[in-house]
């Protein structure tokens, strides 16, 4: 079963034991949810962008482990093909197009269905664009590299501050994931839990794929989701997705029907739908942008909880 470690050692909103007591406006500067450690440059966004400022299901935290080149080794010669064919699956589309490639921690679980996977839509092109797939799946130190980056995921802390170009604690989003995560993992969080998007190329800033670009892509993506998930193997999949891209990716994942519900759970004005595939939980819910943060991160920990 998923055990907490230890007793997270914050002060805690009222409801939940998870959530330390803040104002979780959405969107708004301050520590919120987030530990301001450590503020060393070089990140992944920061490289990126070319800113300078039936098994065990025990979420074990596993000392002075490096997790990395285990996935790495595995992902790598399935993902690198099926990234050249989705490259040439939108060359046809004009324009600059950036690339994503899943990210995961240096401690995520190593045992089979183990884990949290944070699932969004899509980068907002704050990745640099490249097309040559060689160049993506480089070395790890190379800021041209996209796969398997010397610092993903802990990129997300040494951009919580609020002098850079980017503030990772004005994202709702990585507040919602960070919250949940270290109710599980209270020390370290980011480097025990896993991040992808569904949608891996985008164009448009501020927009998510659709239409053309999201039409040429998405049978290539479902085939990259799915290698993501036998390589990781996440015991849950939280889905901060709203509906996009959930039936085309579930179906194929369910062998092309689309599965039902196992419940909806409500959480403010919105419903969090859970769904069982091949002993993955999915939790489809809505990208926490402009709602209420604590009843969001508390409705997701009961639900772990439940289905640990």
């Amino acid at each position: 079963m998923l055990a907490q470690l230890h007793p997270p050692a914050l002060q805690l909103l009222p409801g939940h034991p998870a959530v330390q007591t803040a104002e979780l406006a959405p969107d708004t500067p301050g520590p919120h949810l987030l530990h301001l450690r450590d503020q060393r440059p070089g990140s992944f966004f920061m490289k990126k962008t070319g800113f300078s400022s039936k098994r065990n299901r025990t979420f074990v935290k596993k000392k002075d482990m490096d997790n990395n080149i285990s996935f790495a080794e595995k992902l790598l010669p399935k993902l690198k093909p099926l990234y050249k064919r989705l490259i040439a699956d939108v060359s046809h589309i004009n324009g600059e197009k950036h690339t994503f490639a899943v990210q995961w921690g240096k401690h995520f679980p190593i045992n089979p269905n183990d884990g949290i996977l944070f699932v969004g839509r899509a980068t907002n092109c704050w990745v640099k664009a490249e097309e040559n797939v060689d160049v993506l799946f480089g070395e790890p130190h190379l800021d041209s590299t996209f796969f398997n980056c010397d610092d993903q995921m802990i990129w997300v802390e040494h951009c919580a501050n609020p002098y850079g170009n980017y503030n990772s604690n004005n994202s709702s989003f990585w507040r919602v994931i960070r919250a949940v995560a270290r109710h599980y993992y209270p020390e370290d969080e980011l480097n025990h839990i896993a991040w992808s998007n569904l949608l891996k190329i985008q164009k448009v800033s501020g927009k998510n794929p659709s239409g053309r670009i999201f039409d040429s892509q998405i049978e290539t993506c479902k085939e990259i989701f799915k290698t993501e998930l036998d390589v990781l193997s996440p015991r849950f999949i939280v889905m901060f997705t709203g509906g996009y891209g959930e039936r085309e990716m579930l179906s194929f994942l369910n062998g092309g029907e689309m599965p039902t519900a196992v419940e909806s759970v409500n959480w403010g004005n919105y419903a969090i739908d859970v769904y069982t595939i091949e002993d993955m939980f999915f939790f489809c819910t809505e990208h926490p942008q402009g709602k209420d943060e604590a009843s969001h991160i508390n409705c997701l920990i009961d639900l772990i909880d439940k289905y640990k």
